[in-house]
């Protein structure tokens, strides 16, 4: 009897053990990928930035269309990794902990924002009629705000990967 109380012991904490391995394993896929796909987009989206910036120093019409035509191409890549990133948002909902949740919701909004920000802006810089200098001031307090975010998303992740989890901020009503 005693035998078979340990051997059932043995089983159970192996078998958490394997569970807690696997859930590890989805979380180092999921919330890589989440970070690789926000990343890209960020680094989209500073392509972009460089390409409307220098329209106004092209040599010619030509030359003007191509670097619009390259900036919209970069706006474009940019959205499409938050498509992807939104799809890992969604496995980071299943898998959690809850502060990694609020974290990547944060990332993933903040860079939506600033795409958003460029998309919104980039027709009247590439007619001419926009002042970049407006935008540039609030993409850069966006840009900060966004590193900051993600270093916090990272930190959460470094210890949920860890098996703790960083106590979640409340806010005070």
């Amino acid at each position: 009897m005693v035998t078979y109380i340990g051997v059932r012991h043995q089983t159970a904490t192996t078998a958490a053990n394997q569970h807690r391995q696997t859930v590890r394993s989805e979380r180092v896929e999921v919330l890589s990928a989440f970070i690789d796909s926000v990343q890209s987009a960020d680094a989209s989206l500073l392509d972009a930035q460089i390409d409307l910036d220098g329209l106004d120093e092209a040599e010619d019409e030509t030359e003007r269309l191509e670097d619009a035509e390259s900036a919209l191409e970069h706006l474009m890549a940019a959205k499409e990794a938050v498509a992807v990133a939104r799809k890992w948002y969604a496995k980071i909902l299943i898998l959690g902990p809850q502060g990694l949740v609020g974290s990547s919701y944060d990332v993933l909004q903040l860079t939506h924002s600033r795409i958003s920000s460029l998309s919104r802006a980039a027709p009247s810089m590439i007619n001419g009629t926009g002042h970049p200098n407006e935008w540039l001031q609030q993409h850069d307090s966006n840009s900060q705000l966004w590193s900051e975010r993600l270093g916090i998303f990272a930190a959460r992740a470094a210890h949920a990967l860890e098996g703790r989890e960083l106590p979640v901020r409340r806010e005070l009503s």
